[in-house]
């Protein structure tokens, strides 16, 4: 699937972080990123959002129940 799809569920949900450790939201996921996280690689495509062009420096992504 090369469509993103929206993230509305709370169940767990992917979030960025910059070097400073500031926090931002995933909003579109790629569906292969979004299957049972085993630990193998995975590969795709992620957006996420932030009030400011801060986003831009985030540098770590994570699989988080914190959402």
């Amino acid at each position: 699937m090369d469509q993103p799809i929206e993230l509305t569920g709370d169940v767990a949900c992917y979030k960025a972080f910059d070097e400073k450790g500031k926090e931002f939201d995933g909003r579109l996921v790629q569906a292969e990123l979004l299957g049972i996280l085993k630990d193998s690689p995975k590969a795709g495509e992620a957006t996420f959002v932030s009030d400011d062009e801060s986003v831009y420096n985030a540098k770590f992504v994570k699989w988080s129940s914190q959402c």
